[in-house]
């Protein structure tokens, strides 16, 4: 005999059969499948999101140690603005006060300090939720280029004392901004091709793809540390002026930045 034949055909109440409905795991049974499981767990990721996203326009407080602007609750600003870099004479110019771009044009009131929400740890290893101010960079940037270009037209100043303590110390100040806007410039990477002229290029009707300034502008206008009003401030003679910080309050001696 075949050993095939001591094995006699199991009865399906016997089988593995008549188990299956009874021994599959609750998730298999019905409406609680894992497919349904996996879609409402997919649905609750996306409420989530939602959620998150109908709240970003708050500023949330950062760590006291942080400089992340995505943790400051700022604005996303893609760079989906096509702008044709042309010459404007006007920022070229030797102009003072109201009639100055610069003071007119780039920097909104409070010259980019914005206040964020800062968690500080306190002495006693408690933490508590501060307003603090940070500087926008792109402000930061601007400033110094404003304040060099009023080092320059000074040179051929007469009215101001070059001998000056204040000036020496305001020039010296300035010269921290070669190296932060080398680096500004380094980290902004800008690759846009310029055509070549005669073996030169001054980079003019050449397109550029930017940030929407005015975004930026309003944003640091909306959230300004300092006072938001629009008045400007009185020049400070450079002989008064104190050195500060930069991308600091209002003295600096070349004037009112604040539009």
């Amino acid at each position: 005999m075949a050993l095939g034949s001591r094995y006699q055909k199991v009865m399906d109440t016997e089988s593995g059969k008549a188990l299956a409905k009874t021994n599959l795991p609750p998730f298999q049974h019905g409406f609680f499948s894992y497919r349904t499981a996996f879609f409402l767990l997919f649905a609750m990721y996306l409420g989530t999101a939602v959620l998150s996203y109908s709240y970003s326009d708050t500023l949330d407080p950062i760590d006291a140690s942080s400089t992340d602007p995505s943790l400051a609750g700022l604005p996303y600003v893609p760079f989906d603005q096509s702008i044709l870099f042309d010459a404007d004479m006007s920022y070229e110019a030797i102009l003072n006060g109201m009639d100055d771009p610069w003071t007119k044009h780039l920097l909104p009131p409070g010259r980019g300090f914005i206040k964020v929400p800062t968690e500080v740890t306190q002495s006693d290893g408690s933490t508590k939720v501060e307003e603090k101010p940070f500087c926008i960079s792109m402000f930061h940037q601007l400033h110094c280029i404003a304040g060099l270009k009023w080092v320059f037209e000074s040179e051929d100043n007469r009215a101001i004392n070059k001998t000056s303590e204040a000036y020496i110390m305001k020039k010296k100040h300035m010269a921290h901004c070669f190296d932060f806007l080398r680096q500004a410039v380094m980290c902004a990477g800008d690759m846009t091709l310029e055509p070549v002229d005669e073996g030169a290029t001054d980079g003019w009707n050449v397109t550029h793809t930017c940030r929407d300034f005015k975004t930026i502008y309003d944003f640091a206008t909306e959230r300004s540390e300092f006072a938001t009003s629009k008045e400007l401030i009185s020049q400070i003679p450079l002989e008064n002026a104190t050195p500060r910080n930069h991308c600091h309050q209002a003295e600096h001696g070349h004037g009112s930045l604040l539009s």
